[in-house]
């Protein structure tokens, strides 16, 4: 076998690998996709079990069991987000950093479902665990401060070196007040 010949074996192996090593990666990412849902069994009136599956379509789901949060997490935080999941605020980190969530504390949608996923954020303790589901897989966060703030404080979006889940609510009865859990990543 001449020079040439080895040269274009060789480059036609590497090719075949680089081509595997791709599929392989990609049936990986569709495999994760097709596997990542949530599931939150809640109770009807009738004290019967219902499930619910959230596809994870956008960024994850949050969880806490202390207080039977399960909720899908939507990019933004406008209203209409808000009527049907947890909100990310969009200058903040997604995954590694400071990740900022808001949601209701009460209310139903349009279609009579109840959006208040917040609505026990308050019953939170320092040292409570919380999950955060994502599309790299799950971080679990302990509550590290529970603080009220002025409905115009920023200053929990900010960027952090260390990696913490920030969430955010209303205070019922204090318009002007937010209720804010700061959790750390464990």
């Amino acid at each position: 076998m001449n020079k040439k010949s080895k040269i274009i074996l060789t480059l036609l192996i590497i090719l075949i690998i680089v081509i595997g090593i791709f599929i392989l990666i990609k049936n990986e990412n569709d495999i994760n996709q097709d596997n990542y849902s949530n599931i939150a069994n809640i109770q009807d009136e009738s004290n019967e079990n219902i499930t619910t599956k959230y596809e994870i379509k956008d960024l994850g789901t949050i969880e806490c069991e202390k207080i039977g949060l399960n909720a899908p997490i939507k990019e933004t935080v406008d209203l209409d987000v808000l009527s049907t999941a947890v909100g990310h605020f969009e200058d903040t980190a997604l995954y590694n950093g400071n990740v900022c969530l808001a949601g209701h504390n009460s209310g139903t949608n349009k279609n009579g479902e109840d959006i208040g996923f917040f609505k026990k954020l308050n019953e939170l303790e320092i040292g409570d665990e919380i999950k955060y589901h994502h599309m790299f897989g799950q971080y679990i966060y302990k509550v590290s401060e529970i603080k009220e703030i002025e409905e115009t404080d920023v200053s929990v979006l900010e960027s952090t070196s260390s990696d913490k889940l920030t969430l955010i609510t209303c205070i019922k009865n204090k318009s002007k007040l937010r209720l804010c859990v700061i959790c750390d990543r464990i």
